[in-house]
């Protein structure tokens, strides 16, 4: 599936049809005092399913978010999984993988698989829509080749896992960042050399937000959930 995504001011995603949307955003929980999501189900087509999300900073420090994924074959988008317990829950994900995953992805070898990470400060949200294309196929990341990748049609999924990865800004990350020439762009598995997360790659040190929306129900949205 090749899918085409733009950002907006405070649009975090655009696949096949992203718009503006009201600010009235649907129930969300504070995830710890911290960073929450939400997404809930506005229509679903035989071409299409739309959501409208909110991601909002409800802590007291800055954070940074991951956004504009990369996959293994170039396009633009998040990566699509299914759930290794239940085949009818796709994982819809924006957020940075561990290093055997980007280096091996698709083609064995470096790849520009990765997100380009944006700063939420404290009680600042974005929020928008999201508009995905039927059939849904999942993507390398996760998977380390798309060879067999499955496809998933409308009667095939009953839910959809969305997560967002995020980290706490502090003196590694930002050391890290200013040696960024072209943008805060990650893979994951780069090394911080100061502060207290020294020595230690960006996935291990990767927050994970997550929500799950069911498919059948319009309007319908569930309890955010923090990894």
């Amino acid at each position: 599936m090749n899918v085409k995504w733009i950002i907006a001011v405070t649009i975090v995603i655009y696949m096949c049809g992203l718009e503006s949307y009201p600010q009235t955003a649907p129930n969300i929980r504070n995830a710890e005092g911290n960073l929450a999501l939400s997404f809930e189900l506005l229509r679903s087509t035989k071409e299409h399913i739309k959501f409208v999300f909110e991601l909002r900073n409800g802590g007291s420090k800055a954070v940074l978010y991951s956004t504009n994924p990369q996959q293994a074959g170039g396009d633009l988008g998040p990566y699509f999984s299914t759930d290794e317990n239940d085949a009818s829950v796709v994982n819809v994900q924006w957020r940075v993988f561990q290093r055997d995953i980007v280096l091996r992805a698709e083609n064995g070898g470096v790849n520009k698989v990765g997100v380009e990470l944006k700063r939420l400060e404290p009680g600042q949200t974005v929020k928008g829509t999201l508009s995905l294309k039927w059939p849904v196929v999942e993507t390398s990341p996760p998977l380390l080749t798309t060879i067999h990748a499955k496809t998933f049609d409308r009667k095939d999924v009953k839910r959809f896992r969305f997560t967002v990865g995020y980290f706490d800004v502090e003196e590694g990350i930002l050391e890290l960042l200013t040696r960024k020439q072209f943008g805060w762009f990650v893979a994951g598995y780069e090394s911080l050399e100061t502060g207290g997360f020294r020595g230690k790659r960006l996935h291990e040190i990767q927050k994970l937000v997550s929500f799950e929306v069911s498919t059948s129900e319009t309007g319908h949205n569930d309890q955010g959930i923090l990894l």
